[in-house]
């Protein structure tokens, strides 16, 4: 359609009058209104659509806000620098929204608090149905963010907000998990047990739960608790072995740690890279597991034990909560917090 030259905006009109039917029936194939009065045939149905792919149609969300409609978009908001893991997972929750029919709008920031909780406001006005809020724990900022996205309008949370409350969210049991790793290593006679963890504001409350997994599982064997096995590695965008080659010394020469236990995959294996230059058998003398199961984990030589991140079973209950919320079911508050259970992967290096 052209209106003094330029393209204007397409309208269920045109599409009615291109493929020779009535409006009602065109808003019945693309927005599902219309209710049981208006039946169109799956012929019909395939050249009213085909007709509003070629025509570039899309819907005027404002006017579907105003006529109390969805709009068939979920809100996702993620740190720009969270950990690779965020962004397979983030693969898995669009394809888990398209399934139940919804598209997905992503925005970013790294640390910029006032933008994040900016974005609550973005999402609302482009007519999201809900969000998903991956960026949220924060020190100090956590409780504001999450009460600014609940106040907005439905929201499930990857993790559990720090303030409390009956929020809806998904969440890794990581204090059982870290207890896990430390019975498995006590059970091949490993009791010096290093532990690598990351270092940055959206990662801290995720890295103190490991740490006391970790402390649980040392007291439930009786192995004492030091300190100095405990190294915290600052995440920056771009990070190689060089980062880790002192903690990883230390822990060797000055420890004798017997095994390595890393937050995640990427600081595990620039352990392992790190053992093979100081000559330490992996996983003879010492042993290395990490958490994620990314690809570099079946990569590595020796191929890496670790934790499976879930990726299709969080996406799936995400937007199985937001779904829930945004078609009104009433979903007991116990069964608002999923904690998803790490399954163990072994492999060579422990």
């Amino acid at each position: 359609m052209q209106v003094n030259g330029e393209k204007s905006k397409i309208r269920l009109a045109d599409i009615a009058e291109d493929v020779g039917v009535s409006i009602v029936t065109v808003a019945k194939v693309l927005h599902q209104t219309g209710g049981k009065n208006a039946r169109v045939g799956k012929e019909t149905a395939a050249k009213i659509r085909a007709c509003a792919d070629r025509l570039q149609y899309c819907p005027n969300m404002a006017a579907r806000q105003l006529a109390g409609k969805s709009s068939g978009l979920i809100g996702v908001v993620v740190d720009s620098c969270a950990p690779q893991a965020y962004y397979q997972m983030l693969s898995k929750i669009e394809f888990y929204a398209s399934q139940e029919g919804y598209r997905i709008m992503i925005a970013q920031a790294h640390e910029d608090f006032a933008r994040i909780k900016a974005f609550a406001r973005d999402f609302a006005a482009y007519g999201a149905d809900g969000v998903i809020c991956l960026a949220h724990s924060y020190p100090g900022e956590s409780e504001e963010i999450v009460r600014t996205y609940s106040e907005n309008g439905k929201t499930v949370f990857w993790g559990t907000p720090e303030c409390g409350g009956s929020f809806y969210s998904v969440d890794h049991d990581l204090l059982y998990t870290y207890r896990e790793v430390i019975t498995f290593l006590f059970e091949q006679g490993r009791r010096r047990i290093g532990l690598l963890l990351g270092d940055s504001l959206v990662s801290r409350s995720n890295m103190q739960q490991r740490e006391m997994g970790y402390r649980n599982g040392l007291k439930q064997y009786g192995i004492p608790y030091d300190s100095g096995l405990i190294k915290r590695i600052p995440f920056a965008e771009y990070m190689d072995e060089h980062d880790t080659m002192d903690v990883v010394t230390d822990l060797v020469r000055n420890h004798g740690v017997d095994a390595i236990v890393a937050c995640n995959d990427q600081l595990a294996a620039m352990a392992l890279k790190n053992l093979a230059a100081l000559g330490v058998r992996v996983p003879d003398e010492v042993a290395v597991t990490g958490f994620d199961n990314i690809d570099v984990a079946r990569l590595v030589t020796p191929a890496l034990t670790t934790f499976d991140f879930g990726y299709e079973q969080i996406a799936r209950e995400l937007v199985h909560l937001l779904s829930a919320q945004i078609h009104h079911q009433d979903i007991p508050v116990k069964l608002r917090k999923v904690k998803i259970i790490s399954p163990l992967i072994r492999r060579q290096s422990a």
